[in-house]
């Protein structure tokens, strides 16, 4: 219910996936879901979009090129996030992540997310590019586009 409640607030929905094939068929069911007639006309905005990011590619033999995921989904990749241990090193430890093929492409992402909506890159960047919990949240003054994120 929750679900439904939040993409009737949202301005773009990003469904998140790995590559592999038992995660991108749940999310393809989802994507099936929200395409929906009538779950369109009763849960969404007309003028939402929806795209896909590819998250923890390591280009595995299991793992299926961007252009079968497309294919399959019927629906545009907006980012592929390539594995790299020093997240998950950063999120257990709570220090800031600099740097690194992961890092690049989510600021690559956040940078079109933040030029579509018209949303000062800059600012908005400044609070993503940290994970210290002791630093307080950046609060924005000027107008954002709501998202809606999906991960599995």
């Amino acid at each position: 219910r929750n679900n439904k409640v939040v993409a009737s607030l949202s301005d773009k929905i990003l469904l998140v996936s790995t590559p592999d094939i038992p995660t991108l068929m749940t999310t393809h069911k989802l994507w099936v879901m929200l395409r929906s007639k009538h779950f369109a006309k009763q849960q969404l905005n007309s003028n939402v979009n929806a795209e896909l990011v590819l998250n923890k590619v390591t280009r595995a033999y299991y793992e299926l090129r961007n252009y079968e995921v497309e294919e399959l989904m019927d629906i545009r990749i907006a980012a592929v996030v390539p594995f790299d241990r020093r997240v998950l090193r950063a999120v257990a430890l709570r220090i800031e992540l600099k740097g690194g093929r992961a890092f690049n492409a989510i600021l690559k992402l956040a940078r079109s997310l933040s030029e579509s909506s018209n949303i000062h890159t800059k600012k908005w960047l400044k609070g993503l590019s940290t994970v210290n919990p002791e630093k307080e949240k950046p609060h924005f003054k000027h107008k954002t586009k709501k998202f809606l994120f999906f991960r599995f």
